[in-house]
């Protein structure tokens, strides 16, 4: 079959989304991966044929203008300029992609939840497509908390009531875009049900990352939901420089805060006092928005560099020390890492909860970081062995599961299945 996979220009997303796109190329079918023009890298290094997506409204460049901005905000502020940069992409997405689906006759469509507008392309041109998330689910039953919160799962009226209410105050952010969307499918004569809000998924396949074994219980999910684990295989990445002849053999500490909220010079400040200790030695990456000479150590083997190769890194970590990205949580998880999180904004919170509640780490609100606070916690989880044992044990499931075999199979039949009705 021919497939598109589409995404946005931001690194755990197009890190998920090539890997896929790779794994169902090698299942034989015609892969081509489409995002905006900041994207085409990643997708090159993976050795996919790239199609470039609103390349006039988001030219080469414009993603690390948006990180620089959003690097260092927090909390409320942070997810509304993430919500509000995603839905600006809605527009220009329905004005490009309907014409790229036409140009590459594609069967079916694989499609980033986070790609505001390219769900409601594939209806237009009448394409079948598998929703897949980069973020926890935004349960919109109310049955988990919503990934913007890091509430614990609780089973009762009061909890889904509050949940409800989560969900409620994302999907006031992203009404508008929402009614951008349906216009469109007004205007050529597609009806959806505009009270029920998961018209904007698949109605044949949705997959999260997420394995059940790290996520809150969702037996109330539709039958068409699925948890597959992560979408990484340590293949088509870009290599990155490092410099592995300092690294000393000590139990290494892992600690970096993504590729978004990068931000805060002060927390890195306080990760290196929290983490800094007598036998251990520390790996902190602080990405492009600051100057690893801006961060002194007292401890010669200390490592401090802009980027680093992470999934090397984690192979031989101890801990990770993280703002609960979904990428990096599962990374750690997939080679039996525990984690010690610091979930700033978006869905960091909900990740953190999730962190929490395997047993594989635990988190401390941005509030309340202190280098005191945070020392414990890292002392915490190294001295416990339980932590490392859940990591373990998620580890093995993540392996059992693969994650991404089990994706591109979901998606063939979705696919297929979508084929034989019409």
């Amino acid at each position: 079959m021919r497939m598109g996979v589409a995404t946005i220009a931001a690194t755990g997303h197009l890190n998920a989304m090539t890997a896929l796109a790779r794994r169902l190329a090698n299942r034989g079918h015609e892969a081509t991966f489409i995002s905006m023009p900041d994207g085409e890298r990643a997708a090159r290094d993976a050795g996919l044929r790239f199609e470039s997506l609103c390349a006039l409204e988001y030219p080469l460049g414009f993603a690390d203008d948006v990180l620089r901005k959003q690097s260092a905000l927090t909390g409320e502020e942070g997810l509304q300029f993430t919500m509000q940069a995603l839905g600006s992409v809605s527009q220009a997405v329905l004005k490009s992609m309907p014409a790229i689906l036409k140009k590459l006759k594609v069967d079916g469509m694989v499609i980033d939840n986070a790609l505001y507008g390219a769900s409601a392309a594939a209806r237009l041109t009448r394409v079948p497509f598998a929703t897949i998330f980069c973020t926890p689910i935004l349960d919109l039953s109310g049955g988990m908390p919503p990934w913007q919160v890091s509430w614990p799962y609780e089973d009762s009226d009061a909890a889904r009531q509050r949940n409800l209410a989560g969900v409620d105050a994302v999907l006031k952010l992203v009404e508008p875009v929402y009614r951008i969307q349906l216009e469109h499918l007004k205007r050529a004569g597609i009806q959806v049900d505009e009270s029920d809000y998961e018209w904007v998924r698949s109605p044949l396949a949705c997959i999260t990352q997420v394995p059940a074994a790290f996520d809150f219980l969702g037996h109330h999910l539709p039958p068409h939901y699925h948890r597959t684990g992560p979408f990484h295989d340590g293949l088509g990445r870009a290599e990155v420089a490092f410099p592995w002849e300092r690294l000393t053999g000590e139990p290494l500490i892992y600690a970096s805060m993504g590729t978004v909220q990068n931000g805060l010079l002060e927390v890195f400040r306080i990760i290196l006092q929290a983490t800094e200790r007598m036998g251990y030695q520390v790996v902190l990456s602080v990405g492009p928005n600051i100057a690893a000479e801006q961060l002194r150590t007292e401890v010669p083997s200390t490592i401090v560099v802009s980027k680093a190769p992470q999934l090397e890194l984690l192979k031989l970590a101890s801990l990770c020390v993280t703002h609960a990205g979904l990428n990096t949580t599962l990374e750690a998880l997939a080679q039996g890492v525990p984690l010690v999180a610091i979930p700033i904004t978006n869905d960091q919170p909900g990740v953190a909860a999730r962190i929490l509640a395997s047993g594989s780490g635990l988190f401390v609100p941005l509030s309340q970081l202190t280098a005191e606070v945070l020392r414990e916690m890292v002392d915490a989880v190294i001295a416990n062995p339980a932590y490392r044992k859940r990591a373990l044990a998620l580890q093995s499931e993540i392996q059992s599961l693969d994650g991404l075999t089990m994706a591109s199979k979901i998606i063939e039949t979705a696919i297929a299945s979508a084929a034989r009705v019409s």
